[in-house]
C-alpha cells in the first residue's frame, strides 16, 4: 500500500498537480476537563454565535469520578458548546446515562454528546448491553466510544501499572459485538479522537502480547502521565474486529 501511495504521489508531481490538501492537515485535540479553574480560564464567548466554547481542545469530557448529576463538572459542561463526552464505568446505570444525556444535551442534538465506556473486560459483557439498549430505546442521540484502558489497569509485583492486551481487546469487543447498535462512525470534524499515541515503545499499555508482566516493564519504560500501547501491535487486531 505504501508503494502504491508513493507511485501516485510521484505521478501527481510529474504532471504538476499540487492540491492545497497536501499543505495542511486537520488535527483535533481532546482531554478530560478535570481542573475547572483551568477550564474556566480557557473558556471564551464566540464573537459570531455569542455562545461559550472551551478553546483548550475541540472536545472535552467528564471523568467517571466527576460525573455527578448535581456536580460542578456537569454544570460547567452543560453550558459550553463544544462536542462533549462523559465516561461511564461499571457503577453507571441506564437511568444515570439517561439523566446525564438529558442535562448535557437537552435538545438531543446529534454529535453533541459521546458516552465513553470503561467497564473493564470482566464486566463489560454483562453491564454494557442493557445500558445501551435502554438509552437507544429512549431515542437518545449519543455516540458510543470504548475506553478499554482505564478499566483494565492492575499493578505488578514491582509497582508498575499496566494492562493485559487481551483484556483491552476484550473490552473493545464488548462494545462492538455485544452492543452492535452502539456502533458509530463520528463525522471527521467532530473532534472526538482521543489522541493517545505518544511513543511507540512506551510499554505501560503493553501492546506486545509476548511481553511478560512485572520486571520486563523496566525495559525502555519512560514514565509519563499517559504512556501508550505499541501501535504496530494494536492496530491489526482492532482492524480485524472492525472488518467483522
Amino acid at each position: 500500500m505504501a508503494g502504491e501511495i508513493e507511485r501516485a504521489l510521484t505521478f501527481m508531481k510529474a504532471i504538476g498537480a499540487d492540491p492545497d490538501e497536501f499543505h495542511r492537515v486537520d488535527f483535533h485535540s481532546s482531554h478530560e476537563a478535570l481542573l475547572l479553574d483551568y477550564e474556566h480560564a480557557m473558556t471564551r464567548i464566540d464573537s459570531r454565535t455569542e455562545k461559550p466554547y472551551n478553546v483548550s481542545a475541540h472536545m472535552v469530557w467528564i471523568g467517571e469520578r466527576t460525573r455527578q448529576l448535581d456536580g460542578a463538572h456537569v454544570e460547567y459542561f452543560r453550558h459550553i458548546r463544544n462536542p462533549i463526552g462523559c465516561k461511564l464505568g461499571p457503577t453507571a446505570t441506564a437511568d444515570d446515562a439517561l439523566a446525564l444525556a438529558s442535562k448535557l444535551n437537552p435538545e438531543n442534538e446529534a454529535g453533541r454528546l459521546t458516552f465513553i465506556t470503561r467497564f473493564g473486560a470482566a464486566k463489560v459483557h454483562d453491564g454494557l448491553p442493557p445500558l445501551v439498549e435502554k438509552v437507544t430505546a429512549e431515542g437518545v442521540r449519543v455516540a458510543w466510544v470504548s475506553d478499554p484502558m482505564h478499566g483494565n489497569t492492575f499493578e505488578t509485583s514491582n509497582g508498575y501499572k499496566t494492562r493485559r492486551f487481551d483484556d483491552v481487546l476484550d473490552e473493545i469487543q464488548g462494545l462492538l459485538r455485544r452492543a452492535p447498535r452502539a456502533r458509530h462512525r463520528p463525522r471527521r470534524d467532530d473532534g472526538r479522537d482521543d489522541r493517545r499515541r505518544r511513543h511507540r515503545d512506551r510499554r505501560r499499555r503493553r501492546g506486545d502480547r509476548r511481553a511478560p508482566p512485572g520486571p520486563s516493564l523496566r525495559v525502555r519504560r519512560r514514565p509519563a502521565p499517559q504512556p501508550c500501547a505499541v501501535a504496530r501491535a494494536g492496530v491489526p487486531p482492532v482492524a480485524e474486529m472492525l472488518r467483522k
